[in-house]
């Protein structure tokens, strides 16, 4: 036997459709009904398999299915420790000053500069120029670095700048 979660064909005309977990036969060319830990039975034909997460959970199900779950039980203890401090972020590193010829390109997701090669491909994303950097990193540019944005954790050992 093997679980699935699946749901009644058409269910979406009555309401949400509430997903179960049902005890499967191996054989899957069984016509035999599958029953859900909560109650819930249908055969197989109209049953429509989904995949993890997907639809309206039936409550009962996945509070069975976590209860019968192989993982093992965390102690309260456990949780009473400490949580150990997260070890200081490296300084960042503050991008050059723009030599003659240099071209920089900002990373807005990140707030980092990256180096650009001059010979760099370019192209335009939602209209505006983008560039490829030296670290492999897509960035907005060329252009000016942003003052006080530091250089990207990839092109300072490309680029050799140091604080």
């Amino acid at each position: 036997m093997r679980v699935v979660l699946a749901r009644r064909r058409g269910a979406e005309r009555g309401g949400p459709p509430e997903v179960h977990a049902y005890w499967r036969p191996d054989d899957d060319t069984s016509t035999a009904a599958w029953w859900a830990p909560c109650g819930a039975k249908i055969t197989p034909e109209n049953a429509e398999l989904v995949p993890r997460f997907a639809g309206a959970p039936c409550d009962r199900c996945w509070l069975l299915v976590a209860l019968g779950s192989d993982a093992a039980p965390v102690g309260r203890d456990e949780f009473a420790r400490a949580v150990p401090e997260p070890a200081a972020a490296p300084e960042p590193v503050a991008a050059p000053d723009p030599a003659p010829g240099a071209e920089w390109a900002a990373s807005w997701s990140i707030r980092a500069t990256h180096a650009v090669e001059p010979g760099a491909p370019r192209s335009t994303l939602y209209g505006r120029p983008v560039v490829l950097a030296r670290c492999g990193e897509l960035g907005w540019g060329p252009m000016a670095p942003p003052p006080g944005w530091p250089l990207c954790d990839g092109c300072v050992p490309i680029t050799g700048a140091r604080t």
